[in-house]
């Protein structure tokens, strides 16, 4: 236990200063000071590269910096950037039937809204971590609402337009109820009134990922379950994507961790999970988990399905470490260890911000900083969670 210590230690005090890092380089380069919110087209200094916004950055962005200033330092920055994107986001990112766009100008006019209503669920997270830390009950009253519209959309999505002709292939995706259940886990941390809603839907969201997607027989965590039975499977119906299943683990866990007598299975289909997507999706031959994966081994349909993202390495790291400080596996430990290097090595190039997209072989496809899809989120939200993890663990563990 010695060694592990002296690891955590170590590693403890690096994910500080590289969150310090990451959070100056958003404060500094993304985060618009004129009109609030962020632009997250940045180059690898920082330099900007187009003024669109991303809804879903907004509403990230937010709860990046208003988690920051509640557990990891009250530095007044943090707070001014989190309320001035989201009088931003309130102001500008809000259709008339109140779904939310998914792109807009640097002045806050739309461009684009699409089906998803992943901007919603990214809004109602936002806005209830800047409540958390004000107590100001306009937060509260933003996250509700953005909650209950894509929470409507989630149990009705015929209200919604389909990706596919339903009458051909209609099926469930695991994106929603994976976003629905950590979505609700944090609203249930911050408001009590509607604590049986959340658990309602938490409740739901699990039975969803576990009795569609998660298959012991097939090993598998699919992306798309079919709802029409059909002899042939098509790579849709074969595909695994690494990152999100290992994502969809330690929400699961976290749930476990909070009820485990309500849900003691939760720990070992976890376990499952982050086991059978390193046997399937970690790179043998030159590290990292790859994008995409067939589950029968086919070549997947996605054109970038051997590319090694910033993302899913992210939620590796957070998914490792839980495991070995709730089971005391060293299997866990090596397995953090091994992802905690490879992120470090390929993806940190610099002082700034990390890099977010590699070929195959670790070099890198770009050297960009945050585009529409990268922004202040998944590198500082690692950081933030296994900081807080260690040293949670070291602060009760001082005796060891």
């Amino acid at each position: 236990m010695d060694d592990f210590k002296k690891v955590l230690i170590l590693h403890r005090d690096i994910y500080s200063n590289q969150l310090k890092q990451c959070l100056s380089f958003w404060s500094t380069y993304g985060f618009d000071q004129e009109l609030g919110g962020f632009t997250t087209y940045l180059d690898q200094k920082g330099r900007l590269f187009s003024t669109d916004k991303s809804v879903w950055a907004l509403g990230r962005g937010i709860g990046t910096f208003a988690f920051a200033y509640q557990y990891i330092e009250q530095n007044p920055l943090y707070l001014s950037v989190a309320k001035s994107s989201f009088e931003f986001m309130n102001k500008y990112a809000y259709d008339q039937d109140k779904r939310m766009f998914f792109l807009m100008t640097k002045d806050g006019k739309p461009i684009q809204k699409r089906r998803y209503w992943f901007s919603e669920t990214f809004a109602a997270t936002g806005s209830i971590q800047l409540y958390a830390v004000t107590n100001d009950k306009k937060y509260l009253d933003a996250a509700v609402q953005s909650y209950e519209t894509f929470r409507n959309l989630y149990y009705h999505p015929l209200n919604s337009s389909s990706k596919y002709v339903s009458t051909t292939i209609n099926g469930l995706s695991l994106a929603p109820s994976m976003i629905l259940l950590k979505t609700a886990q944090i609203m249930r941390n911050y408001d009590k009134i509607r604590i049986n809603m959340y658990n309602e839907d938490i409740d739901y969201a699990i039975k969803q990922i576990i009795n569609n997607h998660y298959s012991e027989k097939e090993k598998s965590v699919f992306e798309f379950v079919s709802l029409i039975p059909h002899e042939n499977k098509s790579p849709r119906d074969r595909l695994i994507n690494p990152g999100h299943a290992i994502e969809a683990a330690w929400f699961l866990l976290d749930e476990y961790l909070e009820n485990p007598k309500k849900y003691p299975e939760l720990l070992l289909i976890s376990e499952n999970i982050v086991n059978w997507m390193v046997e399937k999706g970690w790179d043998q031959q030159f590290g990292g988990l790859l994008s995409f994966v067939d589950s029968e081994g086919f070549p997947p349909e996605q054109l970038e399905w051997d590319m090694k993202l910033w993302w899913p390495q992210t939620e590796l790291l957070i998914a490792s470490l839980k495991l070995f400080l709730i089971t005391n596996k060293v299997e866990y430990f090596e397995l953090y260890n091994k992802t905690f290097d490879y992120l470090f090595k390929y993806f940190k190039i610099d002082d700034l911000e990390w890099i977010g997209y590699l070929h195959r072989d670790n070099t890198p496809a770009s050297f960009l900083k945050g585009n529409l899809f990268k922004g202040p989120f998944h590198i500082p939200r690692m950081l933030s969670i296994n900081y807080l993890l260690i040293k949670k663990y070291l602060d009760e563990n001082q005796n060891i």
